[in-house]
């Protein structure tokens, strides 16, 4: 499956992956987090939120063809002020193992944008935020394309975008983060 919907305001879920001899594995879900009641509410997250993909199944029998890895879904979190060490992640789901050269693909990464905007105390979530694709099987399937992160943090300066070569279009403060 393949990554949909806006990357800065994510609701869509992640469409399922390609079917062969069964079903594709189900796309990732859509969980909306808001925590903005004042400018002091604070977000912690210690634990995962994972809207994942499934990955594909394999051939069980005959010269049948695996099923491909849904895709990850959409993670959206609004907040005053994020905080905590969790894990947010839109992971794809991998390919399956198929019959010789009827190996499956992986689901690509879903959508992850996070809105943090009490601007003094901003964010300071050190967590792991993720949206790979899933793994293709064996050397035929093909590798699917990663998801995308999209971080508003109202801690950063406008200058401090300028510097990292970034459109500050939202007034917010965008922080550049590695998707691997």
């Amino acid at each position: 499956g393949q990554s949909c919907g806006d990357y800065e305001w994510p609701v869509l879920a992640g469409p399922g992956g390609s079917s062969g001899q069964h079903a594709g594995g189900a796309g990732g879900g859509s969980v909306t987090l808001v925590c903005n009641a004042t400018e002091s509410s604070v977000m912690e997250l210690n634990g995962t939120v994972s809207v994942d993909g499934q990955s594909g199944r394999a051939y069980t029998s005959g010269s049948g063809s695996a099923s491909g890895g849904g895709a990850g879904g959409s993670l959206l979190v609004v907040a005053s002020r994020l905080s905590g060490t969790g894990t947010l992640s839109a992971d794809g789901g991998a390919g399956a193992d198929g019959y010789g050269t009827l190996d499956s693909n992986g689901g690509s990464g879903g959508r992850i944008a996070i809105h943090a905007y009490e601007t003094s105390r901003g964010v300071s979530f050190t967590g792991a935020v993720r949206a790979r694709a899933g793994a293709a099987y064996g050397s035929w399937g093909a590798q699917a394309a990663a998801g995308t992160v999209y971080w508003c943090d109202g801690r950063a300066s406008e200058s401090e975008a300028a510097l990292e070569g970034e459109a500050n279009v939202h007034r917010c403060g965008v922080r550049r983060l590695d998707v691997f």
